[in-house]
């Protein structure tokens, strides 16, 4: 057993319970003045939270033991709590007669069916609601971000390595997130052919070059796979409509 190395600085001869703090986790030290536009931005990232938990709860595929469920259930109960009080501070800085009228007139709701029944103690129905706008969004965003970040890396390997190792299966995995993407593929359409049409050429071309340890990507493919990333990052970084369909209802929210 450990014991003191020297004696304690102070002994408290009695306790007075005046002296009890309440310690708040996940709770600023120090209220700050915000925004109305801020009171909004903390009202969706706790939805996001707690639309993240109710998923996690319905989508589960193995039992859960007794330790994880309470531990998901206490997170979701501090980010409710959160929530209620994002939302009261919006009752008190608008017009509105409740607090829950927010969610309704804003369409939170619809955006955050989920969270709507969690709020309103129908756990029972969070597996009523199918794919919401939310999911759609994220999965929008998601296969965009992939297919820039892929196209990006390739464009880094190409222009900094002679020879690149994995060329051939970065431009397959490009092409299936180009596949990927749930709405306005079409719009990449000519970027898929070019790949469909030169990928057999450029994998024998490959295979041809690293069987010669002196062999290098020339000029004309380094050239022609630079060309098909810059027109496919372009293609995606100028938000084509056929693209954000899936993004307009979260972008207008709070607009």
């Amino acid at each position: 057993m450990a014991a003191s190395c020297c004696q304690p600085v102070v002994v408290p001869a009695n306790y007075d319970p005046v002296f009890k703090v309440d310690v708040l986790h996940h709770a600023p030290l120090q209220e700050r003045l915000t925004s109305a536009s801020d009171i909004h931005l903390d009202v969706m990232v706790l939805s996001f939270q707690l639309d993240t938990l109710c998923k996690q709860s319905l989508y589960t595929h193995k039992p859960e033991d007794k330790k994880s469920s309470t531990l998901r259930n206490s997170q979701a109960n501090m980010v409710f709590g959160n929530l209620q009080q994002a939302l009261f501070k919006l009752y008190k800085s608008s017009k509105m007669n409740s607090s829950e009228i927010f969610p309704r007139e804003s369409g939170l709701n619809q955006l955050f069916p989920r969270v709507a029944a969690y709020m309103a103690g129908h756990d029972d129905t969070l597996n009523k609601h199918g794919t919401t706008d939310v999911d759609d969004y994220l999965s929008q965003l998601t296969a965009m971000h992939h297919v820039l970040s892929m196209s990006r890396q390739i464009q880094n390997d190409v222009t900094h390595q002679v020879k690149p190792k994995y060329l051939a299966h970065q431009l397959a995995v490009l092409y299936q997130g180009i596949n990927s993407i749930p709405s306005g593929d079409s719009t990449l359409s000519r970027h898929k052919s070019n790949m469909e049409e030169n990928f057999p050429t450029l994998k024998s071309y490959l295979s041809e070059i690293w069987d010669h340890e002196d062999g290098n990507l020339s000029p004309e493919v380094q050239g022609w796979i630079l060309d098909l990333t810059d027109n496919i990052i372009e293609e995606i970084r100028s938000m084509p409509r056929s693209m954000t369909e899936e993004l307009l209802p979260i972008s207008k929210l709070f607009l």
